[in-house]
């Protein structure tokens, strides 16, 4: 499923919300008309008829994106947590005397 970039997602939802605390203030038509446009413009994203069903849709994805954008606690970090270079060796892993003929002593 397709679903719009949630940062465009939060300022239709904001502005829907801004414009029905307006339109219940003032009643005007300009306030009307935006409000038609942005709860147009987030119905089509979100695919829904209706405003109220647009903002849960639209919500929902937020959501769906912020859980998919960072990992849980529960899951492991890929192992290893940086690039390895194989050509650089492990020698710093590796006793001192693993790359040394060990002489008998006297």
């Amino acid at each position: 499923m397709i679903t719009a970039h949630p940062p465009l997602l939060r300022e239709l939802i904001e502005r829907c919300e801004t414009l029905r605390r307006h339109l219940a203030a003032d009643n005007s038509p300009e306030t009307t008309r935006r409000l038609e446009d942005a709860a147009y413009t987030l119905c089509v994203i979100t695919a829904t008829r209706q405003l109220d069903t647009a903002l849960f849709v639209a919500r929902r994805q937020i959501a769906e994106a912020t859980r998919q954008s960072s990992p849980s606690a529960t899951e492991m970090p890929p192992w290893p947590p940086h690039e390895v270079d194989p050509g650089a060796g492990h020698a710093r892993h590796e006793p001192r005397t693993a790359n040394r003929t060990l002489q008998p002593r006297e």
